[in-house]
């Protein structure tokens, strides 16, 4: 179950900029990979660090830092 802050936190203008700056730095990263629709955050969590090789906390990290 996501959290309040998690829905927060993945605003759309959030996201949107996160997602741009992810694709640039992971090229291979798809549009599918990226798509994050309200109430799926952990399923795109689980995506981006399968994809990327990383725990969940070096990804929260990632796009905090981004």
């Amino acid at each position: 179950m996501e959290k309040p802050t998690d829905t927060i936190m993945f605003s759309d203008m959030f996201w949107n900029d996160k997602k741009a700056k992810l694709k640039k730095q992971y090229p291979g990263l798809s549009d599918t990979d990226l798509t994050y629709e309200p109430g799926n955050l952990r399923e795109l969590m689980n995506c981006l660090s399968i994809k990327l090789g990383k725990t969940g906390n070096e990804l929260k990290e990632l796009i905090f830092n981004l």
